[in-house]
């Protein structure tokens, strides 16, 4: 142990270097990042809403100038056309000025100007009225004329004020969001740097061992993609052999595709084919459509058919005796199927080989499906191996703290006793961690088998678990029992209600106390049961509640609220391999409801 132990300097510098630094760097620049992207919006927000209140000042103006030069046209020359402007902007000016004391509302001096430039409006418009009911003598006198200009020159000269106001408040917010943004696309290639080093720096150890396992699979990969395409040859040498007639049609009568010796079976061109005009249940005899109801009916059911014979009318009008056999294609979306047609005069001979291509197209299928499993299987192993190998540099980490504690703890200074109880922290948050990443990966590999369970004994079971957590945070739990059966498995349901439960505790507002209500509603005609966990926490907008059921996905602070990220994503698929599914009705702010689907026990 003595050789792996530091003194106290290399002990500050390596920890410094090698661990908190770079997990505190990013942090910090990624919380900054996010302040900074918010800044940026709000800056340009500011900006459009300046845009805003001069463009309805312009607007006000053009609305006053349209009444005075309407006003005025109709005193010089006593014409009514001439008040058409005048009476839009009577009409228009009310609500102009309610838009724009909505958009100013946030500055006191201009809500101020507005209600003093509506006054004024006002009172010219009372002036304006006076001077429309004037007699043709009354019209024409100057110093009345006169007034009315001196009061529209005051509402200009207000809204000039105003408008000098806006654009220069404008001017100030778009540098601030010009110098937002050169900051954020700093800052974001800072982040972007930063993580490239923390890259090379912790995942360069795992490239050898990842090549060495991407060279097995590749090379377990181009020996089945070998064999894969040995096998479509040989497929596609017996549909152009001719030695069979081969159809690829829909289950509702539309051929799609055919070889050359169908086509010679019931002596219809290859353009015709083209055109749409073959289809299969059109040249079947009528005494045959039970015979193809029967095959289409286990197509849909088992994916293949019984071989059955049948008659096809030629072209010419002529019937030909036809043996029929098909099987639905397994990557289609579309109930399309492959079928094989033999002329019934060699029976022997097609019945033979009729089989073989069927055991060979099954062969095929299930070599595909095996293959599809055997990389799941992988994959989920290699998840596994991933999660189970990063224990081990952890317990090591976690055994040299306790070995600096026990051997350098007396002299060791306050700062580096910090720096021990911050490696430890994120020891214990690390391997919580794996453990969620593992059960996250034991669900998908685990063999179940669901059965009637109890929701109110599972339900008692996590809040046994969960004791711990209701006592420290005087959460209230009411469940409303009698609760019904589920078919399911009782340890992955027990986890599910588990992750829900702690969620509903934890996810509360600071100094709120926890309340969470547990119910189960029934639909008899799908037989199915609806859990409900419902709480009285920070909610969830819902813009952002498809994002909570992915890994490692977190909507808040590790500080704020701890957790791995993981724990919804284990209810989803933990659900899923029951047979059932969660779900969540949530706003912002107003609590939340999840939900679990089961079949009833």
């Amino acid at each position: 142990m003595q050789r792996f132990l530091l003194d106290e300097r290399s002990f500050r510098r390596s920890l410094l270097w090698s661990v908190l630094l770079p997990l505190l760097l990013v942090a910090v620049l990624a919380g900054v990042l996010l302040w900074q992207v918010g800044a940026l919006l709000e800056a340009n927000r500011w900006v459009e809403h300046t845009s805003n209140v001069i463009g309805a000042l312009n607007r006000t103006e053009r609305l006053l100038v349209d009444g005075e030069t309407g006003l005025r046209g109709y005193l010089l020359t006593g014409e009514r056309r001439f008040l058409e402007p005048h009476e839009r902007s009577r009409t228009t000016l009310g609500g102009q000025f309610s838009t724009l004391a909505s958009l100013v509302v946030d500055n006191r001096e201009q809500s101020e100007r507005v209600n003093r430039l509506r006054t004024r409006a006002e009172s010219w418009q009372l002036y304006a009225r006076g001077r429309l009911t004037a007699s043709g003598a009354q019209r024409a006198n100057l110093q009345a004329n006169l007034e009315g200009k001196r009061r529209m020159d005051e509402l200009r000269t207000l809204i000039q004020q105003m408008l000098s106001v806006e654009e220069n408040l404008r001017a100030i917010r778009t540098s601030t969001a010009q110098s937002t943004a050169s900051g954020t696309i700093l800052l974001a290639l800072v982040a972007l740097g930063t993580a490239g080093v923390i890259l090379v720096v912790f995942v360069r150890a795992r490239l050898v061992q990842l090549d060495d396992e991407y060279r097995k699979l590749l090379k377990q990969t181009r020996s089945q993609t070998e064999e894969l395409a040995k096998r479509e040859e040989r497929f596609r040498r017996v549909v152009e052999s001719n030695i069979v007639g081969i159809l690829f049609a829909d289950l509702e009568g539309q051929i799609h595709e055919a070889n050359d010796a169908f086509l010679q079976t019931v002596g219809y061109s290859r353009e015709e084919l083209a055109r749409g005009q073959l289809r299969w249940d059109r040249i079947t005899p009528g005494e045959y459509t039970p015979a193809d109801a029967r095959a289409v009916a286990q197509l849909r059911q088992s994916g293949r058919c019984e071989v059955f014979e049948k008659a096809y009318v030629r072209k010419d009008g002529a019937q030909v005796q036809v043996l029929v056999g098909a099987a639905l294609l397994p990557d289609s979306d579309s109930d399309e199927a492959v079928s094989f047609v033999v002329d019934v005069s060699e029976r022997v001979r097609a019945e033979v080989q009729l089989r073989q291509l069927a055991e060979t197209l099954e062969e095929k299928v299930e070599a595909r499906t095996d293959q599809l499993q055997q990389a799941n299987r992988e994959l989920e192993q290699y998840a596994f191996v991933v999660a189970h190998d990063l224990r081990a540099p952890l317990r090591s980490i976690q055994g040299f703290v306790e070995a600096i504690v026990e051997d350098c703890g007396r002299t060791l200074n306050g700062e580096c006793r910090e720096y021990l109880e911050r490696i430890d922290f994120s020891g214990r948050r690390m391997e919580q961690l794996i453990d969620d990443l593992l059960a996250y990966s034991r669900l998908g590999s685990t063999e179940i088998e669901t059965r009637a369970i109890s929701l109110e004994a599972a339900v008692s079971r996590a809040l046994e678990e969960l004791s711990a957590d209701i006592q420290r945070s005087s959460a209230v739990i009411r469940v409303e029992r009698p609760l019904p059966a589920v078919q399911a498995d009782r340890v992955i349901l027990v986890q599910v209600l588990t992750n829900l439960l702690s969620n509903a505790i934890k996810f509360v507002a600071p100094s709120v106390t926890p309340r969470v209500r547990v119910y189960a509603r029934q639909n008899t005609s799908q037989a199915r049961v609806r859990l409900w966990v419902e709480d009285n926490g920070i909610g969830i907008a819902p813009d952002r509640q498809e994002r909570i059921w992915g890994v490692f996905e977190r909507l808040h602070g590790f500080e704020t609220y701890p957790g791995t990220g993981i724990g919804l994503a284990i209810v989803q698929r933990g659900c899923e391999r029951m047979g059932g599914r969660a779900g969540v009705e949530s706003q912002k702010d107003s609590g939340s409801r999840f939900f679990i689907d089961l079949a009833e026990g």
